[in-house]
């Protein structure tokens, strides 16, 4: 890489102050990383190629199906704002949405795909001999929030081939909105007091009602596994059942350090909320998490009005 040692400094100096890192790399580390930001199904390719193995693949596509036959229950049964007309048409969507393995997680509009992080298919975020509530509460939950990005204010605008076509009806958009209005008020009551800066409920509408949905069909995925396969035993040495560690998993997962700078550029520029807020404000709004924690009601784990779309 042919960057003068100045530049390299401004470079760190601002990762710094942004970020809360700077740190120097090897050489190496950053033209992976270069090549990777310019080359990211390349880069993805040559992972799984080398490193994911078919068992991984099978025992993480089996969870992703569960998650994605949960979506179809919710859909059909749960959801009393969608008309009959847009209910098939997302059927019709749900019918050929797939997953790929790739480096990031997101929901490509266009393809109708789940992309699905490949590397963080091992270890902390999902390993293929580990409990199932652990890898529920977090791999799980991130395939679901893609999932529902298929079909919210962006994805209604792309039909199952992935072309520009508005799917829904003037009556299910007019309740959608008058439910994401719940989600603007709540998250946009999240204040950092030592920044005199509120979370803007708008911006991050879209991504709170992700959060929301993703974990509730989660749980309600993994619930599913355990009626068909039967209850899964507790970890040795801690006090939880296995459904209170489907929620600690989700936490962990969204655990984060941020200095001052960072946070500020979160709170101003990013469509997601800062983490915090993501575990508090998602967990606040879900009868699961209350009901297998015991919080009373209107604690501030269980709120009295509870703000949902799916």
């Amino acid at each position: 890489m042919s960057l003068t040692e100045d530049w390299v400094q401004m470079r760190r100096q601002y990762e710094r102050v942004i970020h809360g890192t700077g740190s120097s790399r090897p050489r190496w580390h950053q033209c992976v990383k270069t090549v990777d930001t310019a080359l990211p199904a390349l880069v993805s390719h040559l992972y799984i190629k080398h490193y994911f193995s078919t068992d991984i693949k099978q025992k993480a596509s089996e969870l992703i199906d569960n998650v994605k036959l949960e979506f179809k229950h919710t859909l059909t049964t749960r959801q009393a704002w969608l008309d009959r007309q847009t209910m098939d048409r997302a059927l019709d969507n749900w019918r050929r949405v797939s997953s790929l393995a790739m480096a990031n997680a997101f929901y490509n509009t266009v393809k109708n795909t789940v992309v699905i992080p490949a590397g963080i298919l091992e270890g902390v975020f999902y390993h293929k001999d580990r409990p199932n509530y652990l890898n529920y509460g977090s791999i799980a939950k991130t395939a679901a929030h893609e999932i529902i990005h298929g079909f919210d204010s962006h994805g209604r605008h792309f039909d199952a081939d992935g072309n520009v076509n508005y799917w829904w009806t003037g009556d299910t958009d007019r309740h959608y909105r008058h439910k994401a209005k719940c989600f603007v008020r709540q998250y946009g009551d999240y204040y950092v007091d030592h920044l005199g800066l509120g979370v803007n409920g708008a911006r991050t509408q879209a991504e709170n009602i992700a959060d929301n949905g993703g974990i509730k069909l989660a749980f309600s995925a993994y619930e599913r596994y355990v009626r068909v396969n039967g209850p899964e035993p507790g970890l040795p040495a801690l006090p939880y059942t296995p459904e209170q560690l489907f929620w600690v998993s989700y936490g962990t997962h969204y655990c984060a350090k941020h200095n001052k700078e960072s946070l500020k550029n979160l709170i101003l520029n990013d469509s997601h909320t800062p983490k915090q807020y993501r575990i508090n404000g998602a967990l606040s709004n879900s009868h699961d998490f209350s009901r297998v924690f015991n919080c009373p009601l209107g604690s501030p784990m269980n709120s009295v009005h509870k703000c949902s779309v799916w």
